[in-house]
């Protein structure tokens, strides 16, 4: 969900989850998994693990957007009880279809 735009825009699929414990000590070790991926500067990454003690990363793979993106609005219509994720989440397949229907698009192929 992106604000304040608030519509599903594409979808990606997760490639690899990395936690990184004992930060302090693993922090330059998580940088450097990340520095070339993650679109943020050095400094901001320090910043934000400075008290950190444990990181993840969320490597994607097999991004796409929509041409037509889903409404929150249309989806909260659609699927009962739909709330956004603050990042991304793992959809039911009954939620597949309905955003398909709404995106005019097929995310799965088989």
């Amino acid at each position: 969900m992106s604000s304040p735009q608030q519509v599903i825009a594409g979808f990606f699929e997760v490639e690899n989850i990395e936690i990184f414990e004992n930060l302090p000590k693993q922090k330059n070790n998580f940088w450097d998994k990340i520095k070339n991926k993650a679109h943020i500067k050095e400094k901001d990454f320090n910043d934000y693990y400075k008290r950190a003690s444990i990181g993840v990363a969320i490597f994607i793979t097999k991004v796409h957007k929509f041409d037509n993106t889903a409404k929150l609005i249309k989806l909260k219509q659609k699927i009962k009880n739909f709330t956004p994720p603050q990042s991304y989440r793992y959809l039911k397949p009954k939620e597949i279809e309905i955003l398909e229907s709404i995106v005019k698009e097929k995310i799965l192929v088989t």
